[in-house]
């Protein structure tokens, strides 16, 4: 199974883009993958824990290219 089929299936268990992800894959679009960073201001807050910051974008860059990934959603503050 594709990174991609198992990332919408996940998603389809949860109700979420079920019928964007049949849209898409029926029209034959290519398919991607939008990467969501979690709230990252506890990542400059405390010390050592940057290194998860840079372990989660360093993930992202090197699967760019296999997962396809076309965007990186940010949720919650950046800093404190």
């Amino acid at each position: 199974m594709s990174a991609f089929r198992a990332f919408s299936s996940a998603l389809c268990a949860f109700g979420f883009l079920f019928f964007t992800v049949s849209q898409i894959l029926a029209a034959g679009a290519e398919p991607f993958v939008l990467a969501v960073l979690p709230d990252t201001q506890n990542y400059v807050k405390y010390k050592g824990s940057e290194k998860k910051f840079l372990d989660q974008t360093q993930w992202i860059r090197d699967n760019i290219g296999k997962l396809n990934i076309k965007f990186v959603i940010h949720e919650g503050d950046i800093t404190d």
